[in-house]
């Protein structure tokens, strides 16, 4: 048996807002078809409902047993009051009141745990988050050789564009401001695509091909397929700025992570299709990867009647995460960033929106930049989100969040450099991920530090 000491606190925020159905969840190995006639988002449906949206604010940490870890989270209300609150631990119940945002845990034996915090509102409406953590005593050290090759400055840029008929003046003011984005990548050799959200193949009234859906990219009027660093600076604001801007009426079922993965997927399969060829000329192997999704709702997983779509599974942040590690291996630099409602601005909340939560847990997943869709000028959020792609040719990531083994307060990681002469620039470890100040010069290097090895009695 273990102790747990359970202390719980919420911020609740009352709103009555209309929004769409976005409720999060999956649906393992199905097949995506067209949905019934009707339940797109903007079709004509009857608006759905924004559930609670729980956030933890600071994550349980691994640690050595016989030690405690700590964590903080946040509820934000839906349309409806929060009524109720559940939490458990490894599936097991545990009391909770509606008065906190601090849990202390502690006494849990060894191996991974998972605490689960789930809000009810009075509509019966539900928002629910997971987090988990490992109590190990076993260490296991790491030797990791990483190859820095002269292309180390490649980064393709996806952007996911919501396509939905309610889009239209934020893809106007990305294509104003993108300026701002293209300027700030003068020293890298960059690519940039554009994707929709529109998940579906097929329309789902006409049965017709939909070029624009499906993780397809979407040709600029130069007939190319991706802008890249030969282009002056004008060139590349124009052409963006005429793309982003869509004619078309994406379906409302907007899906910016199923899609992302899809446009990876679709690629490894380059002999399918021409549309397959491209993404896959695309995406470069040695590239670091970014992707910029552009929505007012978040990723939708129930039709307008309440049904579970298909390929739930390839709508989960941390699937794609792992897809991207296991097609191009895990030193593979990756990053999501969001330009969403936040959850809370019931300001931005329109009829048809919804708090992005299911992006923004991806965003920091991956160290992303979170913007404000409803921001009246996106010049700040572009500035951001580039100075993250330019970053992220200075990140790697590692096996594990390295342990401190000489209990000095910070994680015990040390680099040298194998080959070559040359400096190594000062770093800092964040998570299971080493920041260094500059991008490392070409050469072999290597990564010493100790991870907690999943352990159990």
């Amino acid at each position: 048996m273990f102790f747990i000491t359970l202390l719980l606190s919420l911020f609740l925020v009352v709103s009555g807002c209309k929004s769409e159905e976005v409720a999060f969840g999956s649906a393992d190995n199905a097949q995506l078809v067209a949905p019934p006639t009707g339940t797109g988002g903007h079709d004509g449906e009857t608006p759905s409902l924004q559930p609670p949206v729980v956030t933890f604010t600071e994550k349980p940490q691994n640690h050595w047993l016989g030690e405690s870890t700590q964590a903080r989270f946040k509820i934000v209300a839906g349309d409806f009051p929060v009524s109720d609150v559940r939490c458990k631990v490894d599936g097991w119940p545990l009391p909770c009141l509606l008065t906190s945002l601090f849990i202390q845990l502690s006494g849990f034996d060894l191996g991974e745990h998972e605490v689960k915090v789930e809000a009810e509102d009075t509509e019966g409406l539900t928002g629910k988050s997971s987090a988990r953590w490992l109590i190990s005593n076993k260490i296991n050290a790491v030797a990791e050789s990483v190859e820095v090759e002269p292309a180390g400055n490649q980064a393709d840029i996806l952007f996911v564009i919501d396509n939905s008929i309610s889009m239209a003046e934020e893809q106007a003011e990305m294509g104003r401001r993108i300026s701002h984005f293209f300027s700030r990548l003068q020293n890298l050799d960059w690519k940039v695509g554009i994707i929709t959200t529109d998940p579906y193949a097929l329309d789902p009234q006409t049965q017709i091909a939909n070029p624009y859906a499906d993780g397809s990219l979407l040709q600029f009027p130069d007939s190319s397929y991706w802008l890249d660093s030969s282009l002056s600076l004008n060139q590349a604001r124009s052409l963006f700025a005429q793309t982003i801007q869509r004619d078309e009426e994406g379906n409302g079922h907007e899906r910016g992570i199923r899609n992302t993965y899809r446009a990876i997927e679709r690629s490894l399969q380059p002999e399918a299709n021409s549309a397959n060829r491209r993404l896959h000329e695309f995406f470069r192997d040695r590239a670091s990867l970014s992707v910029v999704l552009i929505s007012d709702e978040n990723e939708t997983l129930l039709d307008g009647v309440g049904n579970l779509l298909p390929e739930g599974f390839k709508s989960e942040g941390t699937n794609l995460v792992d897809f991207v590690s296991q097609t191009w291996g895990s030193y593979k630099k990756f990053q999501y960033n969001s330009v969403v409602v936040l959850p809370g601005d019931y300001d931005c909340l329109g009829q048809y929106e919804s708090f992005g939560e299911a992006y923004i847990e991806l965003s920091e997943l991956t160290g992303g930049a979170v913007e404000n869709i409803c921001a009246a000028d996106y010049t700040g959020a572009l500035r951001n989100i580039a100075a993250g792609v330019i970053n992220l040719q200075k990140v790697y990531s590692l096996q594990c969040q390295p342990f401190d083994n000489d209990g000095d307060g910070f994680a015990d990681f040390n680099v040298t450099k194998v080959s070559n002469s040359g400096s190594i620039p000062s770093f800092q470890v964040v998570g299971d991920k080493v920041e260094f100040e500059r991008p490392l010069t070409p050469g072999n290097y290597k990564f010493e530090y100790s991870c907690l090895e999943n352990v159990s009695n």
